[in-house]
């Protein structure tokens, strides 16, 4: 039997961070720019899994 492995986004560290900037009225758009420009440039992902990670964390 296969276990499933619990993944962590490279976005959950940023999880409060974002919640915030969507509080405070900053576009979607606006806050991955923000959270994607201090991460490597191989670490950073596009806007859609940043939607994906919204819609699966209730922030959206």
């Amino acid at each position: 039997m296969k276990r499933k492995r619990n993944k962590k986004s490279r976005y959950d560290e940023f999880y409060e961070e974002i919640k915030y900037f969507l509080e405070i009225g900053l576009t979607k758009r606006s806050a991955w720019k923000i959270i994607n420009s201090r991460l490597a440039d191989f670490e950073r992902l596009s806007y859609p899994t940043f939607l994906h990670f919204l819609k699966t964390k209730g922030l959206q």
